[in-house]
């Protein structure tokens, strides 16, 4: 993950030093896992009130991007990380109900690395595989449980 999705990498990490803090190999993925939430050099940074914006407009995957940019910068900011678990939402019930499983999954593991002490995040990964074996007609019915 450091390398295709550093921030939620990050969170991964910063749950593993919760969970094992006097491991020193927990400690350093922590601090690889930050040096990799740095922009490089030249990368635009949004600004937040543009956010709002987009939401309003539902330009949801730039909104997702411009959210990602911010809490890479920001990555304990609350109100960021609580934006982006509810657009975690939306994706994954969008991307399940195109059958899109991998995306939808994805966006429940970002939603669970956001906060991995919730276990609807968990419930919901579950969730999604009962869906997944579910006709197209049964399956409309459940997807609102993913959002």
């Amino acid at each position: 993950l450091l390398g295709t999705d550093p921030l939620r990498a990050y969170y991964r990490a910063q749950e593993l030093v919760r969970r094992l803090p006097t491991d020193p190999g927990a400690a350093n993925l922590l601090a690889r896992a930050q040096a990799a939430l740095v922009l490089p050099p030249g990368t635009p940074i949004p600004n937040p009130k543009d956010l709002q914006k987009l939401l309003d407009a539902g330009e949801l995957d730039t909104a997702w991007s411009v959210l990602v940019t911010l809490l890479r910068q920001q990555p304990e900011d609350p109100q960021l990380k609580a934006l982006l678990a509810r657009l975690c939402l939306t994706f994954a019930q969008a991307h399940a109900a195109k059958e899109r499983w991998g995306e939808a999954q994805d966006a429940l593991k970002m939603g669970r690395a956001l906060f991995p002490n919730d276990k609807g995040w968990q419930a919901r990964l579950r969730f999604l595989d009962h869906l997944r074996a579910m006709g197209p007609v049964e399956r409309r019915t459940w997807l609102q449980v993913l959002g």
